[in-house]
This record gives structure tokens, C-alpha cells and sequence, in this order.
């Protein structure tokens, strides 16, 4: 498993491959993100829904905004090395987080938080 460098962060880094800003608003559906460094950073306002977040490193969703995850898998993400928080879901101090029928298993972080 491939060891991060990602340092804990208040905002997502640029290499995020989705990203909501302060105040923000989007929805997004059946789409796949997998295998990468973190899949989504959201400060804005977020709805994922019939997606797959999957075997990313370094977290698979940073979340200090409003997110709302509907139908979705968040599976084998992991945040391993400096700033292990958050294998699955990271929330940051101003997270409001909704989960509606979805699954969240089988990920990994090295100090808290493997799932959310």
C-alpha cells in the first residue's frame, strides 16, 4: 500500500480531482472515481449520488461543507502516513454530513477514522 505524504489539511489540495469551494453547489451522479489520491474536496455545498468513491489514497473524500452522500459505495480508500485522518470521509470542524442507502466499508487510516 502506498504511503502518503498528504499533510492534514483545512482545505482541499489542488490535487483533488473534484473540488467545491466556499459556497459552491453541485450535484453529482453515477460517476466512478478510483485508484487516484483524494477523489473529492468539498467546502461548498455537495450532493454524491449513485457513485463509487474506491481505492484512492490519501482519503477519498476531505469534507468541511455540506455534504449529502445518496445510494453511494465509499470502499478501500486510505489515508496512510502523515495526517492519517479519515480513510473513507474526512470531516473538518464545519462538516454537516448526510448518508442516505449507501455503503461505507473496508477503508483505512493510520491514527482515526478508517470510515468517517
Amino acid at each position: 500500500m502506498a504511503r502518503c505524504q498528504c499533510a492534514y489539511h483545512r482545505r482541499p489540495k489542488r490535487n483533488h480531482r473534484i473540488q467545491r469551494r466556499f459556497g459552491a453547489t453541485a450535484a453529482i451522479s453515477r460517476v466512478t472515481i478510483t485508484g487516484g489520491e483524494p477523489a473529492i474536496g468539498n467546502l461548498g455545498s455537495l450532493t454524491l449520488s449513485k457513485s463509487t468513491i474506491s481505492n484512492n489514497h490519501c482519503g477519498g473524500i476531505y469534507e468541511d461543507g455540506d455534504l449529502s452522500i445518496v445510494d453511494s459505495t465509499i470502499s478501500g480508500n486510505s489515508y496512510i502516513g502523515n495526517g492519517g485522518l479519515g480513510g473513507g470521509i474526512q470531516c473538518g470542524q464545519y462538516a454537516n454530513l448526510s448518508i442516505v442507502g449507501s455503503t461505507i466499508t473496508g477503508n483505512s487510516a493510520t491514527y482515526v477514522g478508517g470510515g468517517i
